[in-house]
Formats: C-alpha cells, structure tokens, sequence
C-alpha cells in the first residue's frame, strides 16, 4: 500500500467502527465524520471486516513518517479492542483501560492515595495555606482562575508555547496551519478541537467554568499541542 492507500483505507476502518459501533450501542462514538480532501464514504462493513482492513493498515505503515506512523498504530490497538468488543467479547476492564487510555489497568493502592494526599497537603503548605485540605484546595483555586481578557491572553501565551514547543521537541508543523481560539458560552464540552480543512483549526474552551491556571494549559495542550491540531 502506498500513503494515500494506507490514509484511505484508515479513514474506512474509522467510519466503518463509527457505524457499526452506532448500530450496536445506538451511539456513534464520532463527533465528526468529515474527511474533507479525502472522498471517503462509509463502507457497509461488518465486524470481521473491518478487522481484515484494520490489519490491512498496520501492515502497510511503514510508508509513513516516523512520528505518524507510531501515531496511527496507538490507533489501531484500540481499533482492535473495539472489534473484538463489538464481536461480542467479554473483555477485562483493566485490559480495556490499558489500551483505550494507555495507563496501567490497575487499582491505585491506598498507600499511594495518602502518601499523594499528605504530599499535597504539605507542599500547600509551605506555599502559605491552612494545613487542611478541605480549605486549602478552594482557597488554591480561587488563587489560581483567571477571567475575562487575563484568560484569554494566557491561554493564547500557552498556545504560541505550545506550538514552539511541539515543534522543538515533537514534530514540525504546516508553516500554514492556524488556531482561532475562543471561549463560548452554554457549551456542552470543556474543551474542544474542530479542524475544518487547509491547516485552519478551532479550539473551543468553556466560557461557563472557572479555569485554573494549570488546568487551562493541560486541556489547551491536549486539545491543540501537541494534542488533536497537530494531528489534523
């Protein structure tokens, strides 16, 4: 398979799970179906199928670059877990977890609940709040939310961090490729990545809730980069 082969056919195997895991479960996992310069359409595939094909682009991934390449084949291992799901078997949760989220499947011991949990409260602390966690964890967020146009100037400070850094430390990105940032109000999700097409994006944060400050650069980072836009 060449490099188009292989994106086409990943985009089928993706519609084609969107669908067939919609026809099972009576909800499609995709938010968005667009494929835009790719005129893929949805095939009518079953199960073992969409299997075949799924083992069809992982066979075929060497064609792409390095960083791609590791990207969609973290794809495909989920991919997997949604067939062998969908054919009906009965999976660990931990298993699931293991592959959906790449995180170790496993119960935190209590142990490392409290060592975190007496960890925190003494780096609170020494930062100056109450030696109580019901208190001092308000009081830090209170501290630490920014609003209005302070929000909106820091987040696009760790948008333009962000993208350097992806770059420096990652992969190189489109010289082209625009984010438009906004925070819009009554929205259903915290945060949000849409990419139309021609390296311009979208990132939508919630304009209802208060944003901490690291809060804001993780969700901003996963939903832009070196998260979902430096995918698109």
């Amino acid at each position: 398979m060449d490099v188009e082969e292989v994106i086409g056919t990943f985009l089928q195997v993706a519609l084609a799970l969107n669908k067939a895991v919609g026809e099972q479960k009576g909800i499609e996992p995709l938010l968005s179906t667009a494929t835009y310069t790719y005129p893929v359409s949805t095939p009518s595939w079953g199960w073992e199928e969409i299997g075949r094909n799924v083992e069809e682009v992982e066979a075929g991934l060497d064609v792409l670059p390095p960083p791609r390449r590791e990207y969609v084949r973290d794809l495909l291992q989920a991919f997997r877990m949604m067939v062998r799901e969908g054919l009906g078997e009965e999976i660990p949760y931990a298993e699931r977890v293991a592959t959906y989220l790449q995180v170790p499947g496993e119960r935190v011991p209590q142990a490392t609940v409290q060592a975190l949990e007496d960890e925190l409260r003494s780096l609170l602390v020494e930062a100056g709040y109450p030696d109580d966690l019901s208190i001092a964890i308000p009081q830090w967020r209170d501290r630490q939310t920014v609003q209005g146009q302070a929000l909106m100037d820091l987040a696009r400070s760790f948008l333009e961090r962000a993208r350097q850094e992806t770059e420096r430390r990652i992969m190189p990105l489109p010289p082209g490729h625009q984010v438009v940032l906004s925070f819009p109000q009554n929205y259903p999700y915290r945060g949000y990545s849409d990419y139309a097409r021609d390296y311009q994006g979208r990132v939508f944060l919630n304009g209802d809730i208060g944003w901490e400050i690291p809060s804001l650069k993780h969700v901003l980072c996963h939903e832009a980069f070196p998260g979902h836009q430096t995918y698109s």
